[in-house]
């Protein structure tokens, strides 16, 4: 399980790396792992390439930064649906309409909403562009040219085959 680090110990990486201590003995003084000590100390230098004094401020502003995983309202959930039903728009254009309305809507939260409808008997599904199929790409094998097959078979093979032993990038 992953622990952040407190505050006292980021104050003591702080002593320790004013007494030019390793890293390793850093995190074996603190009791943790090694790359814990690197990711500290990179992420918390100073601009001329110390540890800042102020790392665990750092540290929290830096926390308060990462998007959380927001709970869409049943309204805006409504508000999405409704632009497929009634106005056969694509989850691509509802999500960048909702964006423009500073609403964050991922095109693939919307196809997940539509799949749950169609799991639950719903009819949401036929207002797609392809009805909620997703297209699958047909794989062809190369054909083999006359090239590769002299450059690929010996010589005894290629005049068997063609009654004479070309060299290789002759045409059979």
């Amino acid at each position: 399980m992953y622990n952040h680090l407190t505050s006292q110990q980021r104050s003591q990486i702080f002593a320790y790396k004013q007494c030019d201590k390793s890293p390793k003995f850093i995190a074996e003084a603190l009791n943790v792992h090694i790359s814990t000590i690197y990711r500290e100390l990179a992420r918390n230098q100073n601009k001329r390439g110390g540890y800042a004094h102020n790392a665990h401020e750092m540290a929290m502003e830096r926390q308060e930064r990462v998007v959380k995983n927001a709970t869409i309202s049943k309204k805006t959930k409504f508000e999405c649906l409704q632009h497929i039903r009634v106005d056969d728009w694509s989850p691509e254009q509802i999500s960048g309409v909702m964006k423009t309305k500073g609403i964050g809507v991922s095109h693939t939260t919307i196809y997940e909403w539509v799949k749950e409808d169609k799991l639950a008997g719903g009819t949401l599904f036929e207002h797609l562009r392809h009805k909620g199929h997703r297209r699958k790409k047909i794989h062809t094998k190369v054909p083999l040219h006359a090239t590769y097959l002299t450059a690929h078979l010996s010589r005894n093979v290629r005049q068997k085959l063609t009654g004479s032993a070309l060299g290789i990038g002759k045409w059979i």
